[in-house]
């Protein structure tokens, strides 16, 4: 079976001479391949077929393209292939495509034409026709016209001239020259020329060659202006470009401006503002009021006085586009949009991305209406708030918008809905764009306070415990401690963020461990309370505690033939930590006055109280009965006539609540029949010089010989003796003195002691056991207490200046405490409360400023001191037990001045009363004592400040001070404040609380200056008669009253009388010439018109002076002076042959010897008149000159 046809022969890709041929393989059947046949065939010329050798002989099957050359060009043409086999009775059909066209040879590229210069404006090109030598090869062109073009070197472009013929040679195929017209004189010019083809693909490939040519100059031409170079167009905001260029060279142009131009896309150019009126040497400006996001090209020409001259026109190689104003857009909304807020919002925020403004309606704002609306749910109700307030929606820093919220609209957990209207804002930039409604939601819910710091313990009791707590926020809070048996809720208490709260719970179980948790209520938001939080655990600590609140023995007399009242013992010594063995003496004194003196019993009952309240106390004395019902059981103590001392001695034993800890207390009960006799005693020096009673020392030694006169007792019983000076148990010694023992049965010790204490006209007795069984007539006085250092700071702690003046200042303010060092006895016993203290009373006033006093040591006291009033402070030591004033201080005691820092209104306000307040430091409270103001001259204080110890006075300024707080006093001002001590312009204000002054202030007040607008004469007529009472009329601002003190004029040289007066007026009268230089000028009286005198203003200065009574400004402070310059004063004239150098005195000169015109009155100058003339007249300046004797020099006289 033959093969089958090539599919689809397709011809493409054609040039002038070639073509690429594809075609498609065929089915080869029973064919063995053996090759391809390719022919081609010319339609255009009817050609026969030809086979294509270019592509060799054979191909293999797949090789089925070809590219066919040798073809002519301009021509359509056919191709057709078969396949070929090895039996040729089995090749196969032609396949043939569709015709397909050669491409045209193009023209070939012209020489440049013949160019004739044929004067300044003008030239004339040739060229040849084809077929004449030199012509260009036309190939494949059919000629319809030639293109003649002239390079224009300015311009930098090719055009075809339209001035002349060469136009009409673009459609002239015979054309072999044309005329270009309008160039420009004296320039460079290329021409070239080439060929016009009917078809385009003809055309020559290459730009032919050029010629170059240059006009003529001429003598009327002038070189045109060089192109601007670098045009640059650059966008600076929505509505302005930059533009920027650089000039070309001027050459032949009389610069006229610059003509810059935009336009848009392909439309024609626009001037623009903003760049017109330019310099030559400016080339950039500015272009503005253009459209927002436009793109313009720039043009910029150089244009000269002579059109021709101007430059070709510069474009910008880009465009510049101006920026467009975006639409307002959030970029941050606070609260944030989808968050949780924990603190109530108080003000919305939103941040724009550009500038915003608000919106203008009529020149006013136009302020936004906003809307925020709660979600209902089930832990809130939907509640809206819409809003559209003046006050409240603000711009700031052109981004950011705010506006206030009602803090009290927010419900905790509810989820909020803002939304702000379109066109709440917007752009500053113009056109402005109105901003989009703002929506955006949040949810408010404050977290509840969590623990920052968990119960850390901070002391552990057996019934107590203290630990602290640190929450997440400032809350009210309480604590739960619990244990399956109790639990025990602690007080509500106030704790701020993060600062650790101490929580002390009491009434706990001893040994028990409890479960601690908390829970508080934020105090900013007392709806929300956390729950009971587990905050650890405490552990009391066992009852180990065995000590003794309370120990003492009730006695009960008892008497066979009454009842005597029972009563109770204290120890002895009293009651103290640590101590288990006491004593108890009962002296037969009570039974000697009230029943016998024969036999004593008491009834005795120890009382003891256990420090906690789980330990027990069990009692037992000698014959072992035990007393543990202290309201039964007790023991009896008898004292039998012959003896005089037995003893009954208390066991005590405490168990602690553990029952693991004992305590054992020993009491000794003595019944006591003992009568000591003392002698006086003997104190001495520790050289042995003898003291006087009433000067006694700490330190001192004293001997005090005692008698015994009834039976022995034992030595024991000698040793226990004590002496006491007043309140003052002495350590004791006791030596038997059998040498001076006169009498059977006597025994005489000596008891000597080392005085300390403090007190005068002390009682010394002797005791045992807190008994007393003696007592001396005789009354010791310790040396007064004294003082070397009062401070404020610390014991000792006194300045150089202190101790030199004895004086220490306190604040008026609040306690200062008083340390005081010196000598005030070291019994031990000055400790107790009350036993010594230091007093501070105000003068006579027994009201005590120390609220609290003690003892520390042999050299230190203090004292805690309140202000409480402001005459002098005296201090006083007072002790012991009666109170007795011991020594006075010599130290002065003296508050800190109060400081004045500052006024409420600068300027003293003199009239009509008002407020001010004083602004300072330590302004005092003094009970019953009201605080006074008034001022003083500022320089007398400054002066004053300078010599110490000089006092001055003030004057009172308000009717009323009402203390605010220790930084401010309202003064209530009196209607009128007199200024008579205030001569200066400013004054000190000075406060007062009786003898207490605050400190002059480093600001003074200003005083209101009077201000004086018109003087006025008010007499009738011209004021020229001076002497008496002419009356002047001043007006101004703050002259004041009467009520203001004093306020002297002066007009001139003299005090003008003042009649009437207010704050805006003053009438006064003036006898005498108001300027004493100006005296001679006026006339005396009664002459008014004298021939050459003439009328006058003189300036005549005015002083004003407040408050003050000199009639000389110079002793005062500096017054205010005005220049009053309407006072007319009628000036005499010169004498004849004088003149006036100045009008405002008397001083006539002399003229120079000369002719000169006789004109009356007093002339400054001297006039020169004519030749043979003189005046003989009163009152002109004139010389005369005799006739024909020529210039003579002779005085001038009045004749």
């Amino acid at each position: 079976m033959a093969a089958g046809a090539p599919d689809a022969v397709v011809a493409q890709s054609p040039t002038d001479s070639s073509m690429l041929v594809q075609w498609g393989q065929p089915t080869l059947n029973d064919c063995r391949f053996q090759g391809y046949e390719l022919q081609w065939q010319s339609t255009d010329i009817g050609g026969s077929w030809a086979t294509v050798t270019s592509c060799g002989a054979s191909h293999a099957y797949c090789d089925s393209s070809c590219t066919v050359s040798g073809l002519p060009s301009n021509s359509e043409v056919l191709f057709r292939a078969k396949v070929h086999c090895e039996n040729a009775t089995l090749d196969g059909p032609w396949t043939a495509s569709t015709p397909l066209s050669t491409l045209p040879r193009r023209a070939e590229s012209m020489d440049g034409p013949n160019v004739s210069v044929l004067g300044a404006y003008e030239v004339a090109m040739s060229w040849s026709l084809p077929p004449s030598p030199g012509a260009v090869t036309l190939n494949d062109c059919v000629v319809q016209g030639w293109q003649a073009e002239i390079f224009d070197y300015a311009s930098e472009t090719w055009m075809t001239p339209s001035n002349g013929s060469c136009i009409s040679a673009l459609t002239n195929a015979a054309a072999a020259g044309c005329l270009a017209m309008g160039l420009s004189c004296g320039s460079s010019y290329q021409a070239r020329v080439a060929p016009v083809c009917s078809n385009s693909d003809a055309q020559p490939a290459a730009v032919g060659n050029a010629t170059t040519f240059t006009t003529q100059r001429g003598a009327a031409c002038l070189i045109r202006a060089g192109r601007p170079a670098g045009v640059v167009a650059l966008a600076t905001s929505v509505s302005t470009i930059r533009i920027s260029w650089e000039a070309g060279e001027s050459n032949d142009c009389a610069f006229a401006t610059w003509d810059v131009r935009l336009r848009v896309g392909s439309g024609s150019a626009s001037a623009v503002a903003g760049c017109s009126g330019l310099t030559r040497e400016t080339t950039s400006c500015l272009a503005y009021g253009l459209d927002e996001n436009t793109s313009y090209h720039a043009t910029v020409q150089e244009l000269c006085s002579e059109s021709s001259a101007a430059s070709p026109v510069a474009e910008s190689l880009e465009p510049a586009t101006t920026w467009s104003v975006p639409a307002p857009s959030l970029s941050i909304t606070l609260p944030l949009a989808n968050s949780v807020v924990e603190i109530r919002p108080s003000e919305f925020t939103l941040m724009y991305d550009v500038d915003v403004e608000m919106p203008q309606s009529g020149g006013a704002d136009v302020y936004p209406a906003w809307v925020i609306c709660s979600r209902a749910s089930e832990a809130c109700s939907a509640a809206c708030s819409r809003e559209a307030s003046d006050a409240d929606f603000a711009i700031r820093n052109h981004r950011v918008a705010t506006w206030p919220v009602n803090s009290s609209f927010w419900q905790q957990g509810c989820v909020y809905d803002v939304s702000l209207a379109a066109g709440a804002v917007v752009t500053r930039l113009k056109p402005e764009k109105l901003s989009e409604e703002a929506t955006w939601s949040f949810t408010f819910q404050t977290a509840a306070a969590e623990f920052v710091q968990a119960a850390e313990a901070q002391s552990l009791g057996t019934e107590n415990v203290s630990f602290t707590i640190a929450w997440s926020a400032s809350v009210d809070f309480r604590c739960r401690l619990s244990n399956l048996a109790e639990s025990k809720i602690s007080s509500s208490q106030l704790a701020s963020r993060g600062v650790a709260a101490m929580v002390v719970v009491g009434d706990l179980l001893p040994d028990t461990r409890y479960d601690v948790e908390c829970q508080a209520t934020l105090q900013d938001e007392p709806e929300v309370t956390s729950a009971w939080l587990a905050a650890g655990h405490v552990q009391t600590l066992p009852d180990l505690d065995v000590e003794l609140a309370g120990l003492s023995l009730h006695v009960q007399p008892l008497c066979p033939t009454k009842t005597l009242p029972g009563y109770s013992m204290e120890m002895v010594p009293a009651l103290e930590l640590g101590r288990t063995n006491y004593t108890v003496a009962l002296p037969n004194a009570d039974f000697a006055l009230n029943c016998t003196e024969e036999e004593a019993s008491w009834r005795l009952q120890l009382l003891v109280t256990p420090r906690s309240k789980y330990a027990t106390a069990s009692i037992a004395w000698d014959d072992g009965t035990s007393q543990n019902d202290q309201s039964a059981a007790l023991a009896v103590l008898t004292l039998p006539a012959e003896e005089v001392l037995v003893a009954l001695n208390f066991t005590t034993r405490v168990t602690a609540g553990c029952q693991c800890a004992f305590g054992t207390y020993d009491v000794q009960v003595m019944g006591l029949r003992l009568r000591f006799q003392m002698s006086a005693p003997t104190v001495t020096k520790a050289n042995g010089d003898e003291v006087s009673m009433d000067a006694v020392e700490d330190g001192h030694k004293m001997e005090v010989i005692v008698t015994y006169t009834s039976d022995a007792l034992p030595v024991q019983l000698w040793n226990q003796l004590s002496l006491y000076v007043g309140p003052f148990q002495q350590v004791t010694i006791a030596s038997p003195r059998p040498d001076l023992e006169t009498q059977p049965l006597h025994q005489v010790y000596q008891l000597m002691t080392i005085l300390s204490g403090a007190g005068k006209d002390l009682p010394l007795e002797l005791s045992i056991a807190g008994a007393l069984v003696g007592a001396s007539s005789s009354q010791i006085s310790f040396a007064p207490p004294f003082v070397t250092c009062l401070s404020t700071v610390g014991y000792g702690q006194c300045t150089a200046e202190e101790l030199e003046q004895e004086q220490v200042y306190i604040s008026t303010v609040g306690e200062t405490m008083l340390y005081a060092k010196g000598g005030f006895g070291g019994h031990e016993t000055l400790s107790s409360p009350g036993m010594i203290r230091l007093s501070v009373t105000q003068g006579e006033n027994t009201t005590e400023l120390c609220e609290d006093s003690g003892w520390v040591s042999f050299s230190e006291m203090w004292c805690r001191l309140a202000p409480k009033g402001a005459s002098p402070l005296a201090m006083y030591v007072v002790g012991p037990m009666n109170e007795t004033e011991l020594v006075q201080v010599p130290w002065a005691i003296r508050y800190q001045p109060p400081i004045i820092d500052n006024f409420s209104e600068p300027v003293l306000q003199i009239m009509d009363g008002g407020q001010l307040y004083i602004i300072g430091q330590n302004f005092p409270d003094f009970p019953g004592e009201e605080a006074s103001v008034g001022y003083e001259d500022a320089e007398t204080v400054r002066r004053l400040r300078r010599a110490q110890g000089t006092g001055f006075g003030t004057s009172e300024v308000c009717t009323r001070v009402v203390r605010v707080n220790q930084t401010h006093l309202l003064c209530e001002m009196k209607q009128r404040i007199d200024l008579t001590a205030a001569r200066c312009r400013e004054v000190d204000l000075v406060v007062t609380w009786g003898d207490l002054r605050s400190d002059a202030q480093s600001v003074p007040m200003l005083l209101p200056g009077p201000q004086i607008y018109s003087v006025q004469d008010t007499s009738l007529g011209l004021p020229v008669e001076v002497g008496n009472g002419l009356p002047y009329h001043l007006t101004g601002i703050n002259f004041g009253t009467s009520g203001n003190g004093k306020i002297q004029v002066m007009l001139g040289d003299r005090l003008c009388n003042i009649t009437t007066r207010s704050d805006g007026e003053i009438y006064c009268v003036v006898d005498g010439p108001l300027r004493d230089d100006l005296a001679s000028i006026y006339p005396e009286t009664p002459v008014n018109d004298s021939q050459g005198a003439v009328d006058i203003v003189i300036p005549v200065p005015v002083w004003l002076t407040m408050g003050s009574s000199s009639t000389s400004s110079s002793q005062d402070c500096e017054p205010l002076a005005a220049n009053w310059t309407s006072h007319v004063v009628h000036l005499l004239a010169c004498k004849a042959g004088q003149f006036r150098e100045n009008i405002t005195n008397d001083n006539c000169t002399d003229c120079v010897p000369g002719w000169y015109t006789p004109v009356a009155g007093p002339f400054p100058t001297c006039l020169a008149c004519t030749e043979s003339s003189f005046a003989n007249q009163y009152g002109s300046t004139a010389t005369w000159l005799a006739s024909n004797l020529g210039p003579v020099r002779r005085p001038a006289t009045d004749t």
